[in-house]
Order: structure tokens, then sequence, then C-alpha cells
């Protein structure tokens, strides 16, 4: 049977005043590693704003794989 591939955007997004808020989707990755699958690679970066005063939102891409 081949693997299965799967690519997800893990994001860390800041709100709110000086960044209080903090949003994520790691259930959401926690709950595919729960069903089988394993990180093969994930390539970290950030967000592509460079305003000053801007929120930083951190980006990392993680490929997936389940036999």
């Amino acid at each position: 049977m081949a693997q299965q591939q799967q690519m997800v955007l893990f994001r860390v997004a800041h709100g709110g005043v000086f960044g209080q808020k903090e949003a994520h989707n790691l259930p959401e990755i926690n709950a595919l590693l729960a069903q089988g699958w394993r990180v093969v690679q994930m390539s970290p970066t950030s967000s592509p704003s460079v305003a000053v005063g801007a929120s930083t939102d951190v980006y990392a891409l993680v490929a997936l794989e389940k036999d």
C-alpha cells in the first residue's frame, strides 16, 4: 500500500493589542498525529509583513505521511 502524504500550514497569529491574543491551529495538527500521521519535514517561515509595528505571524509548512 502506498504512503499517503499531506501538507499542512501551521500558523500562529498574533492579534489584539500588543499581540495579547494568540491563535494557532495546533489542535488540527495534533489530531492528525493522533490518527497515525507523522511529520517528515517542516519548513519554518514568517509573515511577509515588514511594516513597522506590524504583528508578525509565524508560519511553517509541515509535510506529513501515513502508511
